[in-house]
């Protein structure tokens, strides 16, 4: 048997819980509060900073032919997973970015963009608008 010069620790990674994937789990609970007239995506980008990964969360009205709105991009190192930095935001605008400094911060801050008036309004006019359309599948005539 080949000697291991792997450090015991490569086998106990410890379990940390991903931004992307909290934030696609958001993604998917939006489609399920609004029975998926409006969904949400989380998108990778190019990085142009080595060891950094983008994410872009969009919205989409599937009724509105797959409209989607940009509302927040994020970006973290892949070596440390935090922080976890929001640079723009689509339905206001950002002067500086917004750190996360650890995964409970992460989901504040998730809570907080989720719950902020401009995002309901935009969400509650999407909802309408495509219940106004009827499904996706419907040819909306004047």
């Amino acid at each position: 048997m080949p000697e291991d010069f792997w450090p015991k620790e490569i086998g106990e990674a410890k379990k940390i819980a991903v931004p992307a994937s909290i934030a696609a789990e958001q993604a998917a609970l939006l489609g399920q509060k609004t029975k998926n007239v409006v969904t949400a995506r989380v998108v990778s980008k190019t990085s142009t900073e080595e060891g950094q990964v983008k994410f872009g969360f969009d919205l989409v009205a599937p009724a509105l032919s797959n409209y989607r709105l940009r509302l927040f991009n994020f970006a973290y190192r892949l070596d440390r997973l935090y922080p976890v930095v929001v640079y723009s935001l689509g339905f206001r605008g950002l002067k500086e970015p917004i750190e996360a400094a650890d995964e409970a911060a992460w989901k504040e801050l998730l809570k907080r963009i989720f719950s902020h008036e401009s995002v309901i309004g935009i969400i509650q006019a999407l909802q309408s608008q495509s219940e106004d359309l009827g499904t996706p599948d419907e040819d909306f005539r004047f």
